[in-house]
């Protein structure tokens, strides 16, 4: 099979096994210039000759050995993947349970109030505050009370 895959690409007759023509039809259907050809071939495959089947198969199909897939974007869920982070630290959760409640956590994601409980319950900073859609804590100094120094003149 190899050997008439290799002779397919170098467009070489006679190293072409005859008796691979179907199984080579059916590797090369998958090329979307070849699919017409491919169909017409396969419908005509047993009524033909073999070495008309061959040279037929020549002439039209163009040899692609592999199927470039198209590339997808993983994008990852921020909020998910920080709630995640939390649940295996705080919870000892593990990945097959994250897996099983995955719908819960995307639907709990989703209300603005079980994120505000979320960020109190586990202590969030600003920056993980907004990475989840809320906004940042504000701090005021000035409601801050310093404790005195402790001196002799204190006791």
């Amino acid at each position: 099979m190899l050997n008439s895959m290799k002779a397919l690409g170098e467009r070489d007759f006679d190293n072409l096994d005859e008796n691979l023509i179907y199984p080579l039809n059916t590797w090369s259907s998958n090329y979307e210039k070849n699919l017409e050809f491919s169909k017409l071939l396969n419908r005509e495959i047993f009524y033909l000759d073999r070495k008309v089947s061959k040279i037929m198969y020549f002439s039209f199909t163009k040899y692609k050995p592999f199927l470039s897939f198209p590339k997808t974007k993983v994008s990852e869920d921020k909020k998910f993947e920080l709630i995640k982070s939390y649940l295996i630290k705080n919870y000892h959760y593990g990945e097959e349970d994250i897996k099983s409640m995955k719908h819960l956590i995307n639907s709990l994601t989703k209300s603005k109030a079980h994120l505000e409980e979320f960020s109190s319950i586990n202590g969030l900073d600003n920056k993980e505050r907004k990475t989840l859609g809320l906004q940042g804590l504000k701090f005021d100094k000035s409601k801050m009370v310093k404790p005195k120094g402790k001196s002799l003149f204190n006791y």
